[in-house]
C-alpha cells in the first residue's frame, strides 16, 4: 500500500495542513518549525484512529487517500470535542505474588468521537457513510448506530470493502529509537505465535513486535541476518557481532537482571573488537543504535509498510548518513518511506524530484514539489541547505 494524498486540519489550537502528496520516496524539507514533525504526527495518529486505537485527536478533520489491494480509497473523518478528563488511578504491581506495588494518580480522556466518517473507492462509489451518528453500508438500507469512539474503518474491518483499508493503516509504522528498549520475553508464548513461519515473508507479515522479529531473524534465518550485520559492519567495522536475545543471557545471568515484575527482557546488543561482554541496547552511541535500526526495520517490515522517519539525520554522523541514505534510495519491497531532514548532507544526496518543500504561514502549512519554490531555482546546490535551514516565518 501507499500513502497518496493526506490533509489535516485541528482546530484547538487552528494548524491546516493544506492536500498534500506523496510518492513512494518522499523527503520533507523546510526551515525549523513550518511543520514538517507535525506532519508526520497528525499522519500517524490518523492511521493509528483507523485502527481503533485512541488517536487523542479531538476537534479534527482529515482525509487520506491510500493505493490498496483493492485500488485506491478515501477515508474522509471529523472528530468532537474533547470530553473532560476524569481521574484516574493505575496499581503497578512490585511482586506477582502478593498486592504490593504503589498507586499512580492521573488524568485521562476517552478515545475521539467520531462526528462524520466516509469511505470512498476511486470511483466515487461511497463505501460506507456515518453522519448524525448513523452509518450506512454499501449495499445496506439500514442505518446502523455503533460504537461511536471506532471508526467506521475498524468496525468495518472485516467487510471486503474495507478490510483493504483498514490492512493499509495497520502498516503505517512510525520510526523510534523508544520501540528497540528492552521488552518483556516469554519464550514459550513467543514460540506459540511464531508457528508457521517458514519464510521471510511470513516473519515480515508476523504481528509481533521489531524485537520479537530481530530474534526470530538470528534464529531461524541466519543468511538474511548476516547480510544485516554486514551491512552494519561496514559503516562500523568495529563491530563484530549482533546479539538479539533475553537480558539474563546478555548479561550472563547477573543480579542486575533481576526484573521487578519477575519476568526476562528481550533486547538487542553488540560485541565489539577488544571490548569485553555485550553493549546494550542503551549503551550504544546514539548514533550505532539509529543506524541499526533503520537496518533492522528495513530488513523486517512487510511488503507495504509505509515508514514513517522524523529528523533522520538526528544523532547519524556523516558515516552513518552515507550508507543508510544510499539504503533507504534503494528499491525496497514494495516500501513507501516519508522521512523529514534539514542536513545538508541528506539534502545533498537525495535526488530534488524526491524533495516536498515545507511552508508555513500562520497556521497554514503547504507541502509543495520543491519545482514549485522559485526561490530554490535560484539557488546552487551548495547553497539550497542553508536556504532550507534559515529561521522560519510564522506570519
Amino acid at each position: 500500500m501507499s500513502i497518496r494524498r493526506f490533509e489535516f486540519e485541528d482546530e484547538d489550537p487552528p494548524w491546516k495542513l493544506a492536500p498534500t502528496a506523496f510518492e513512494d520516496f518522499t523527503l520533507l524539507v523546510g526551515v525549523s518549525g513550518v511543520g514538517k514533525t507535525r506532519t508526520l504526527s497528525s499522519l500517524a495518529a490518523a492511521c493509528r484512529a483507523g485502527q481503533g486505537r485512541n488517536s487523542g485527536l479531538y476537534s479534527c478533520r482529515w482525509r487520506i487517500e491510500v493505493d490498496t489491494t483493492a485500488g485506491r480509497l478515501a477515508w474522509t473523518a471529523s472528530t468532537a470535542q474533547a470530553p473532560p478528563a476524569r481521574s484516574v488511578v493505575t496499581h503497578v504491581s512490585i511482586d506477582l505474588d502478593d498486592d504490593s506495588g504503589i498507586d499512580v494518580h492521573g488524568d485521562r480522556r476517552p478515545a475521539p468521537a467520531f462526528i462524520d466518517e466516509l469511505v470512498e473507492n476511486d470511483a466515487g462509489d461511497v463505501l460506507v457513510q456515518r453522519r448524525d451518528g448513523a452509518i450506512t453500508l454499501l449495499g445496506s438500507d439500514r442505518l446502523l448506530r455503533m460504537k461511536e469512539t471506532e471508526s467506521v474503518v475498524s468496525l468495518f474491518r472485516e467487510e471486503e470493502t474495507i478490510a483493504p483499508l483498514h490492512q493499509a493503516l495497520r502498516r503505517v509504522h512510525r520510526s523510534r529509537s523508544a520501540s528497540w528498549s528492552f521488552i518483556p520475553h516469554d519464550p514459550r508464548r513467543l514460540a506459540e505465535r511464531t508457528q508457521g513461519i517458514e519464510t521471510m515473508e511470513d516473519l515480515r507479515d508476523a504481528r509481533l513486535l521489531m524485537a520479537q522479529k530481530a530474534f526470530i531473524l538470528q534464529e531461524n534465518f541466519p543468511k538474511q541476518f548476516a547480510e544485516v550485520i554486514e551491512s552494519y559492519r561496514d559503516i562500523f567495522p568495529q563491530v563484530t557481532r549482533i546479539i538479539v536475545g533475553p537480558l539474563s543471557t546478555l548479561r550472563r545471568g547477573t543480579e542486575e537482571d533481576e526484573h521487578p515484575l519477575g519476568v526476562d527482557l528481550l533486547g538487542v546488543a553488540i560485541a565489539e573488537d577488544g571490548v569485553e561482554g555485550h553493549i546494550l541496547w542503551h549503551e550504544m552511541s546514539a548514533g550505532m543504535r539509529r543506524t541499526l535500526q533503520h537496518l533492522l526495520e528495513l530488513a523486517l517490515a512487510p511488503r507495504g509498510t509505509v515508514i514513517l522517519v522524523d529528523e533522520y539525520e538526528n544523532s547519524m554522523g556523516v558515516n552513518c548518513l552515507d550508507a543508510v541514505t544510499e539504503e533507504l534510495l534503494r528499491p525496497q519491497r514494495q516500501l513507501q518511506l516519508i522521512i523529514t531532514s534539514h542536513h545538508p548532507y541528506v539534502i545533498n544526496n537525495v535526488p530534488v524530484d524526491h524533495w516536498r518543500v515545507v511552508t508555513r504561514q500562520g497556521s497554514q502549512v503547504r507541502i509543495v514539489p520543491a519545482s514549485e519554490v522559485p526561490a530554490l531555482d535560484t539557488k546552487s546546490r551548495q547553497d539550497t541547505p542553508a536556504l532550507l535551514r534559515s529561521p522560519a516565518r510564522a506570519s
